[in-house]
């Protein structure tokens, strides 16, 4: 009886555990973040199906309330505008490159940073049509660790990881690999993409990744 009664406590609290998780995992606020084509929409997707959460993407949330203006057949987003909307997070993934300059610090519970290697990014800017200065734009941006950093500065190195999305076969795999971050069964890492430490080593190594 004792052995029963005992079973049936540990079965409950198991389920308690878990509802209790997922409750959680419900509340949460997370951001994706990274450069053009490191695939933050689709890692956004996949997470999605993971948690249950709902994808904000900045882009699109821009085009909506039309913060922003079209020049050159481009949808050029107005910061201030879009910072002035308030986006709620809360139960939601926010994505997007703009996510430091518009999302606060107080908003967010965890963001993920997605890297991929230049060389990688450059073959699908030429897919997506970019022209030859937006690909060097991008490129640089990656190379430099522009959005990486200015989300470590916005946010604090307690709620951000970065993610090599640069051989990942598919953004299922990076969007385990997120919710295992945020439940602490992973480590957050920040540095791991030492793009122009590679670069420089090789002059022609340079040229080859910023040629267009």
């Amino acid at each position: 009886m004792i052995t029963r009664i005992s079973l049936l406590f540990s079965s409950k609290n198991v389920e308690f555990v878990r509802r209790a998780k997922e409750d959680n995992i419900k509340q949460l606020r997370i951001g994706i973040t990274g450069s053009p084509g490191t695939g933050k929409k689709t890692v956004a997707n996949a997470l999605c199906h993971l948690t249950g959460l709902k994808v904000i993407s900045l882009n699109k949330f821009a085009l909506e309330t039309k913060s922003g203006r079209r020049i050159d057949r481009e949808f050029v987003v107005d910061i201030q505008s879009l910072r002035r909307r308030k986006i709620a997070t809360k139960g939601k993934i926010v994505v997007g490159h703009l996510l430091p300059l518009v999302i606060p610090k107080s908003s967010l519970d965890f963001v993920a940073i997605l890297r991929c290697s230049p060389d990688v990014l450059r073959k699908r800017y030429l897919v997506r049509g970019y022209n030859k200065e937006k690909i060097r734009e991008n490129i640089e941006a990656e190379l430099l660790d522009i959005v990486s950093f200015s989300a470590l500065t916005k946010y604090g190195r307690k709620k951000v990881s970065e993610f090599d999305t640069t051989h990942s076969r598919t953004p299922d795999l990076v969007a385990r690999q997120i919710l295992q971050t945020i439940e602490g069964k992973r480590p957050k890492q920040y540095g791991i993409a030492k793009w122009s430490e590679k670069a420089s080593k090789s002059d022609r190594s340079l040229l080859r990744i910023m040629r267009s």
